[in-house]
C-alpha cells in the first residue's frame, strides 16, 4: 500500500468503508479483523450461492480482502489518519461513515456561509 498514491487510496478506503463499518477501529489489528470478518462472510456466500455471477462476484470480493490484508491497508488507513487527524479518513474511523459524510457536509455549508457574506 505504500506505492499508492494518497488520491488512490482515498478511493479505495470509499469502497471499503461502503461495505464494512469502521467506527471504533482505531488500531490495524481491529482493521484487519473486520476485513477477515467480511472475507468470512463473502466466503459463506460464495458457498451458497447459487447462480455463477454470483459466485463470481464473491470470489472477487475474497481474494480482494486478502489482498488488502496482505499488503498493509490497516497500517495505511492509520498512517493517513494520523497525518490528517481532522480528514475524512480519521473520522470515519472515529464516527462512523455516515456520521463523517454528515460532519463533512456541515463544515462545507459553514464555509460558504461564511465566504458569501464578504
Amino acid at each position: 500500500m505504500d506505492s499508492v498514491s494518497s488520491y488512490e487510496f482515498h478511493g479505495i478506503f470509499d469502497r471499503v468503508s461502503i461495505y464494512i463499518d469502521l467506527q471504533g477501529c482505531v488500531t490495524a489489528q481491529a482493521i484487519n479483523e473486520k476485513l477477515w470478518k467480511a472475507r468470512e462472510t463473502c466466503k459463506r456466500k460464495y458457498l451458497e450461492a447459487k447462480n455463477p455471477f454470483e459466485r463470481t462476484k464473491y470470489r472477487n470480493a475474497v481474494a480482494g480482502y486478502v489482498n488488502l490484508i496482505r499488503h498493509g491497508f490497516a497500517n495505511r488507513v492509520l498512517e493517513e489518519a494520523a497525518i490528517e487527524p481532522n480528514g475524512p479518513i480519521a473520522n470515519t474511523l472515529l464516527y462512523g461513515r455516515a456520521e463523517a459524510k454528515r460532519r463533512r457536509d456541515a463544515q462545507r455549508r459553514s464555509r460558504m456561509r461564511f465566504y458569501k457574506r464578504r
